[in-house]
């Protein structure tokens, strides 16, 4: 355990580390925006344009908590982090609706790209209230 603790072990900071590098990837120079797709977990090359054409808010704002709790815990490199998470958090931005609802947020259990853009669910607005307090304390 401990791995979200800074200084747990040498092997728990390299894989931190590691999986950080992996996850902030899609998210840059990828063409598709500033949020995270919703099938993360495959290669940007192996993505059907048509079942990923949109962002995954609530996946984007966890990731987006994690990097900028990982910037302010000491744990992620700022110069390397921080443009991640600004470009991820105006990408949340971009996603609320007039009504102040947040868009683009699968159903739980649902395959990655089905989902349309009006589509808003709470835990999604949750995620987005974690990824706020982090990118908040990372402001100031």
């Amino acid at each position: 355990m401990g791995f979200c603790r800074p200084g747990a072990s040498a092997g728990g900071d390299a894989a931190r580390l590691s999986f950080a590098a992996q996850i902030r990837s899609p998210i840059q120079g990828d063409g598709r925006g500033t949020c995270f797709p919703s099938g993360h977990r495959r290669p940007l090359e192996a993505w059907p344009a048509a079942a990923y054409r949109l962002p995954e808010n609530s996946g984007s704002a966890f990731f987006t908590f994690g990097f900028a709790y990982g910037i302010n815990s000491g744990i992620l490199d700022r110069a390397q982090y921080q443009p991640v998470v600004q470009k991820a958090w105006q990408g949340l931005l971009s996603h609320i609706y007039q009504d102040g609802r947040l868009g683009c947020i699968q159903p739980i259990g649902a395959a990655p790209g089905d989902f349309t853009s009006t589509s808003s669910y709470v835990f999604g607005t949750g995620a987005f209230m974690l990824a706020g307090s982090e990118v908040y304390r990372l402001a100031h």
